[in-house]
C-alpha cells in the first residue's frame, strides 16, 4: 500500500497506462500525467478520496470511468482534455 505519496508527476513520458496500484495511494492529492498516450484511467482511482488536482491534458482519453466522477467535489480541479 502506498501511504506517503502526495504528488505524482508523470508528464511527457510516453506513458500509455497508469497502474491500478495507484488506487492504493490514499494520500495522493495531486496527479499530473499530461502529454502522454493515455486512453483510459484505472477504475481503482475511486479509492483516492483526497485527490484534489488532476491534470491529464494532452492525452487521448475519450471517456472517464464512472468511478472517477465520484472524485469531483468542492475545491477539486480536474483538468482533462482530449486534444492531442
Amino acid at each position: 500500500m502506498c501511504n506517503v505519496l502526495i504528488h505524482s508527476a508523470s508528464d511527457d513520458n510516453d506513458v500509455d497506462s497508469l497502474p491500478a496500484e495507484l488506487g492504493s495511494c490514499r494520500s495522493l492529492r495531486i496527479l499530473s500525467a499530461r502529454a502522454n498516450n493515455l486512453t483510459t484511467l484505472p477504475a481503482e482511482m475511486d479509492h483516492i478520496e483526497g485527490l484534489s488536482v488532476v491534470n491529464l491534458t494532452g492525452n487521448r482519453i475519450r471517456h472517464l470511468p464512472v468511478s472517477f466522477m465520484k472524485l469531483r467535489g468542492e475545491g477539486r480541479d480536474h483538468s482533462i482534455s482530449t486534444y492531442t
